[in-house]
């Protein structure tokens, strides 16, 4: 079974515009992953260890040894530089059709909800609030992070991170049949032949999809799928974004363009050239992030 392909109703439905967008951005995760992250090894054997060992007189020993000498390549700065706007671009690619979508999806959500032939339900502790490295992270650049809630009915966490796992899964190599779900049937399948389940519960199901899957194949049990978006303290729009006025952003403007104004002429008296430290790109391109375009707007 391709459990990749299952849809349900709080998934988006995707125009083939949407479509032929990510299979763009797994076609370059592939090349990149497949054909250019194993030259990372050789880049650094190469090029990173020794610009390390010139630059500080002995060989990288610690992972943050071993980080600092692979941005010693130039050839790795590219390819990291590359990953990182892949990522990017794959939340762009599934963020557009989630929230062009999104009315109907809550729509739908809701109707689940409330349906009079719902199974059941899940109630946390109202005191509950989840960790800042799940909560305050955009985990794999997730926009919003794992526990961005924006009110009732809310739906884009589960729905981004459902389509953009199987964005990022594809482009990482793994088949429209590869999923916990496809694990989980393959090992009943061939371990346990006559066990037939007639409850079967997804812990941690985000928007569904691998659920679906579950009750497309044992037909008759019955699939109880639950999951956790949660923030405690949230407004309903949400406050995990900072938001500020076109004078502020200005300033942020002026700030950002001084400090990498003076870290290139630090680093041109030193021969070398200052890069990003999350993703390595070089500084000439920091104008573009004032330039980005908000996910799911035209």
């Amino acid at each position: 079974m391709k459990v990749r392909d299952l849809q349900h109703e709080v998934l988006p439905r995707a125009t083939p515009e949407e479509l032929s967008r990510q299979r763009a951005v797994v076609s370059l995760r592939k090349l990149l992953n497949a054909r250019m992250r194993s030259g990372n090894v050789a880049r650094f054997a190469s090029e990173g260890a020794p610009a390390f060992a010139a630059r500080r007189g002995r060989q990288p020993q610690s992972p943050e040894d071993i980080r600092a000498a692979l941005f010693e390549s130039q050839r790795y700065r590219m390819w990291s530089a590359a990953n990182r706007s892949a990522q990017e671009m794959l939340w762009v690619s599934v963020g557009e059709p989630v929230y062009r979508d999104l009315d109907r999806m809550s729509a739908a959500a809701r109707n689940l909800a409330e349906s009079p032939g719902r199974k059941g339900s899940l109630t946390l502790d109202p005191g509950y609030d989840p960790s800042p490295e799940v909560a305050d992270v955009d985990i794999h650049l997730q926009p919003g992070g794992y526990g961005m809630d924006r009110g009732p009915d809310d739906v884009v966490a589960g729905a981004l991170y459902e389509t953009g796992g199987n964005v990022f899964s594809f482009g990482q190599g793994a088949g429209r049949s590869d999923s916990k779900t496809g694990v989980a049937v393959r090992l009943l399948a061939e371990h346990f032949p006559d066990f037939t389940p007639r409850r079967i519960l997804d812990l941690g199901c985000s928007a569904g999809a691998a659920s679906a899957a579950y009750a497309a194949t044992f037909a008759d049990a019955e699939v109880h799928a639950i999951d956790e978006c949660n923030q405690m303290g949230l407004s309903p729009d949400g406050d995990l974004v900072e938001t500020v006025c076109q004078g502020c952003l200005a300033k942020l403007r002026r700030a950002m363009a001084t400090y990498v104004g003076d870290k290139r002429k630090m680093s041109s008296r030193c021969g070398t050239q200052p890069v990003c430290s999350t993703c390595g790109r070089p500084t000439r391109y920091l104008r573009s992030v004032f330039a980005v375009r908000p996910i799911g707007l035209a």
